[in-house]
């Protein structure tokens, strides 16, 4: 056996290995029946069993034997006598033993079955008659003496050197028991710890302890390939061919044997010592170490992987006459000699002939060191080049590749990148920065390489902007669009048609039209791939607003307007929005308002007017309030402050108050001023407000809705038909869309009721409070749980029982139940249901509740049932519009 293998194998097992030693012996099944009978598989010998790997190596190479009950008996332990027989064995002399005959004297006790082989062990300077009796105790027969760890180690360390053992080795470092073994034994210990033969378990050497069979299998296994001669069954190799029926093997000097694989035949890695492994998994050109009986191989052990050279690069040439393949490598073009077995396996690992090999895959060969001429062995496609046209959904650019998912296989596929790829969207040519994830595009390969790329449809419009002069605009009735006349930025006249959704910003106005571009303004233009303009932006002015401007003249005839807070001559022109006290006028009529120190309120651009209304109610936000100057200052919708004053009588309209006064105004609140009728003085203010509802009754014949407030106060109220009514999205819908029980945010103006929105109301108990983003997480009464945002700062903490009404857009109302605490008496079910709880004091009338649908029980956070009270129970009872809601059980 080549001296690679044997340091390769010693290290491998003894590091597999933990207490083990040797393992004994295996009477009465004779020699020739051993012989005859190939056995590998014991009745108490699992495949899982730690030694189950040793014990079918040794028994195929005849060192041990089973019983003929057909057990093994792993656990009993080996005597002497029978360790010598199997040392002889794993030595390869046993045919010595045969051949001594019986003429012979040995002063032990042997039994007859291993005279032969104790005598040869003796001959051979594997034991030593004065040693081997100074250890034996009154009564104890030599043969028969069960065989200790250290006694095994002097046996194994002399099969392979007579020499006295030298080893550097310092026990008492590696074992806390060191001190146990004998002095005869301690070189022979130490040298088989060296070696690899001994090892200890759980920091112990135990060296008085007899070894089993198991650990008998096991320490020979450890001991074959440290052995200068090698079984006669035995055989190493590397693998040509492994098939189901057939192996053949690479000797050393290059000669190719072929055997037959027995039906049981098991399969081995040498650095796994318990579960066998499939045949597949030893590859071409590994190393193997196999047994042979009887013309067929039972075991093979896979010893190392082959260390073929492999080499990867792109496919060019095949020339079948001269067995060469050409290979282009990191810009280099290299020739490799093929030879009949080469094999080739596709991306999928399917077999495939070489004539189907295609031009460009990127392939991975393999060339065998072990032979003369180093050739190749194997042949792996790692990559058949794509040429395709596809679509898929774009996702990145990166590292020179196109990363896409194939809408056609849902799969993303990455594609390199040629250096002159063209990026396209309709017949323009785009920048691969334009590209979006989500887009959809259609990618051409060739040879694997990505060469073009057409945008389809992008998530985002791919847009074009430039700045440019306003000319003019016309309608083209045909097309439903405007066409747009313009002067670049190099003055070049350029015109474009408007997109149906075209947007126009300017700034100070939200909802600016076409209408409002005046010639020469300065715009910038942004074009979709249609070339449509989707959106202009007037650059060189915005639109303010003034209120309260005095008129000092206006001519009907050409619409100028001359206002006193201003130099500015406005133009009333025909775009011109005019209102009086809300109501549209035409600008023919205008002179009729427009009359010398009218009070108006504009919006303009310019010299621009693009509202102009008239008008003596101003609403916005309360910023101060100065008693003793009898001012009110808001901040009114247009953003600016606006200051008005009162006289001596002021009236403030407050929903649900009927002796309100400027006292109830406060900062932040929402109001509307009212002037005088010669817009000097503020006589009123109605103060914004909103109030929720619960829907009891709809009529809509007589536009009638019937309602209670938070208290359970109920109330009939008329709905005009100017009052606007929404759902909790803002979209206006019908009285008769209303329903019972439906939630209503009422939006005041005063006492004056201005809109009814239909809103979400919760009711139950907050579980838990974010203040840092303003939300609650609440547990209503039905058992769902929701987050709610809530206002900043509201005072609101985790066990609260609270209503919230919202809409869309904001909470409009966050109340707290009203609550008390008693001491539950009894329940009385059935269609009298009602809860009793124990009086406060003799007069106390207030403690039967009826129980509705709607009432709850909770405990501990968690909803129950009415059963779980007991007398004298604390329970809170909450209570929603004056009636019981839920019993809260402490």
């Amino acid at each position: 056996m080549g001296k690679k293998w044997k340091k390769q194998l010693s290290l491998g097992i003894a590091a597999s290995l933990c207490l083990t030693m040797v393992f004994s012996a295996f009477p009465p099944q004779s020699a020739k029946a051993a012989e005859a009978e190939v056995k590998t598989s014991f009745t108490d010998m699992s495949e899982a069993h730690w030694a189950n790997k040793f014990v079918s190596k040794l028994a195929l190479l005849q060192v041990i034997n089973g019983y003929q009950d057909g057990s093994f008996k792993p656990n009993q332990e080996v005597s002497q006598q029978d360790v010598l027989l199997m040392a002889i064995k794993m030595m390869g002399i046993d045919a010595e033993a045969e051949v001594e005959g019986i003429a012979y004297s040995i002063p032990l006790f042997v039994k007859d079955y291993a005279r032969e082989e104790v005598y040869l062990a003796l001959k051979k300077g594997l034991i030593q008659v004065g040693e081997e009796q100074s250890l034996l105790e009154d009564g104890e027969e030599w043969g028969t003496k069960g065989a200790s760890r250290e006694w095994v180690a002097r046996v194994l360390v002399r099969a392979l050197t007579q020499e006295e053992p030298i080893a550097q080795v310092n026990l008492n470092e590696r074992f806390g028991d060191a001190d146990e073994v004998s002095a005869w034994a301690l070189p022979y210990v130490k040298r088989a710890v060296e070696l690899g033969l001994l090892n200890g378990k759980d920091g112990q050497i135990a060296p008085q302890m007899n070894v089993t069979r198991a650990e008998m299998a096991t320490l020979f296994n450890q001991l074959e390939p440290l052995l200068e001669q090698s079984l006669e069954d035995v055989r190493e190799g590397r693998v040509v061919s492994l098939s189901g029926q057939k192996i053949q093997l690479q000797m050393d000097g290059g000669e190719v044997k072929s055997y037959n694989l027995h039906d049981e035949v098991k399969f081995f890695d040498v650095d796994q010592n318990k579960e066998q492994i499939s045949a597949d998994q030893i590859g071409l050109y590994d190393k193997v170490y196999v047994i042979i009986r009887h013309d067929e191989v039972y075991y093979v052990e896979h010893l190392e992987e082959a260390q073929l050279n492999t080499t990867e690069g792109k496919f060019v040439q095949l020339n079948t006459d001269e067995m060469n393949l050409t290979l282009l490598v990191d810009g280099q073009y290299r020739v490799f000699k093929l030879s009949a077995a080469t094999t080739v396996i596709d991306t999928e690992e399917n077999g495939l002939n070489l004539s189907n090999l295609v031009p460009s895959s990127k392939l991975r060969v393999s060339q065998n060191p072990y032979e003369e001429g180093n050739k190749v062995v194997s042949i792996d496609v790692l990559e058949v080049p794509v040429n395709k046209t596809a679509k898929g959904t774009f996702e990145s650019l990166e590292n020179d590749q196109l990363n896409a998912r194939n809408l056609e296989s849902n799969e993303t596929e990455s594609f390199d990148l040629s250096e002159e790829i063209r990026y396209t969207y309709g017949e323009k040519t785009i920048e691969a920065a334009q590209l979006q994830s989500g887009d959809l595009v259609e990618y051409v390969i060739v040879n694997s390489v990505v060469t073009a790329v057409k945008l389809i449809d992008p998530v985002v419009p791919l847009l074009e902007t430039f700045e440019g002069t306003y000319i003019g605009s016309e309608y083209d009735a045909k097309l439903g669009a405007y066409f747009v006349s313009l002067r670049s930025e190099n003055n070049k006249p350029v015109a474009y048609y408007t997109d149906k959704n075209i947007k126009v910003q300017l700034e100070g106005k939200d909802k600016a039209e076409l209408n409002d571009l005046i010639s020469q303004d300065r715009v910038q233009v942004t074009i979709n791939e249609k070339e449509d303009i989707v959106a202009i932006q007037i650059l060189n002015r915005s639109v303010e607003s003034k209120i309260q401007q005095k008129v000092l003249y206006y001519n009907e005839e050409n619409g100028k307007l001359l206002l006193d807070s201003s130099d500015t001559l406005f133009v009333v022109g025909p775009e011109t929005d005019i209102t009086a006290y809300g109501v549209p006028i035409q600008r023919s009529n205008a002179g009729n308002y427009l009359v010398e120190n009218k009070k108006i309120d504009i919006i303009y651009s310019g010299n621009q007017l693009m509202e102009i209304n008239i008008t003596n109610s101003y609403a916005g936000t309360v910023q101060k309030v100065d008693t003793s100057r009898k001012e009110i200052q808001v901040l009114g919708k247009d953003g600016h402050l606006h200051t008005f004053k009162w006289s001596s009588y002021l009236v403030v309209d407050l929903i649900g108050s009927s002796s309100a006064t400027i006292n109830n105004v406060k900062i932040g609140d929402e109001v509307t001023v009212i002037l005088d009728s010669n817009q000097q003085f503020a006589t009123r203010v109605e103060m914004s407000a909103k109030k929720v509802y619960t829907l009891t009754g709809v009529t809509p014949s007589s536009s009638r809705l019937e309602w209670k407030d938070e208290k359970g106060t109920n109330t009939t109220k008329y709905i005009a038909s100017n009052i606007k009514i929404t759902n909790a999205s803002g979209q206006t819908i019908t009285l008769g869309e209303l329903k019972k029980d439906d939630r209503l945010i009422a939006f005041y103006q005063g006492s004056t009721l201005k809109e009814l929105r239909r809103a979400d109301g919760y009711l139950g108990y907050i579980t838990s409070v974010d203040t840092v983003n303003s939300k609650i997480q609440l547990m209503t009464y039905s058992g769902t749980s929701v987050t709610l945002t809530v206002p900043s700062g509201a005072s609101l903490a985790s066990g609260d029982r609270v209503e919230v009404v919202k809409d869309s857009f904001t909470v409009a109302h966050i109340m707290k139940l009203e609550s008390e605490t008693r001491t539950f008496w009894k329940y009385i079910g059935g269609t009298t249901n009602e809860l009793h709880v124990k009086k406060k004091s003799v007069s106390d009338q207030d403690y039967i509740f009826k129980l509705n649908d709607d009432v709850v029980f909770t405990k501990d956070g968690q909803l129950t049932q009415v059963t779980a009270l007991k007398e004298n129970d604390k329970v809170t009872l909450y209570f929603y519009q004056g009636e019981l809601i839920e019993v809260k059980i402490s």
